[in-house]
């Protein structure tokens, strides 16, 4: 029985992660690639550029996504500035208090 339910818990968390994703708006890979820009407030472009190679991701793109989510969920810009790129860490905590940093 402990095996079931934690397959069931196991699943309930990945619906609940699927559903913080699409309320944000945010494919999966761009997901991860947001709480990876959450970790620091400063990127240099070289870094961002060799981390978005790394998984996959047209960077440029994948900032305009996260941009336009941050838009439309918290009303403000995740990031500003072209190089260095600075993240907002108001942006940055209002993902912890809507249980998003996980997302």
């Amino acid at each position: 029985m402990a095996m079931v339910d934690e397959i069931c818990y196991g699943n309930q968390a990945g619906l609940a992660r699927i559903a913080r994703r699409r309320q944000v708006g945010l494919d999966p890979e761009s997901s991860a690639f947001m709480q990876v820009l959450a970790s620091k407030l400063i990127w240099a472009r070289k870094e961002l550029e060799k981390l978005a190679a790394d998984h996959n991701l047209m960077l440029d793109g994948t900032l305009d996504s996260i941009n336009d989510a941050s838009f439309d969920h918290f009303g403000g810009p995740f990031f500003e500035g072209d190089d260095p790129i600075e993240i907002d860490p108001e942006i940055v905590s209002r993902l912890g208090e809507a249980g998003l940093d996980e997302i």
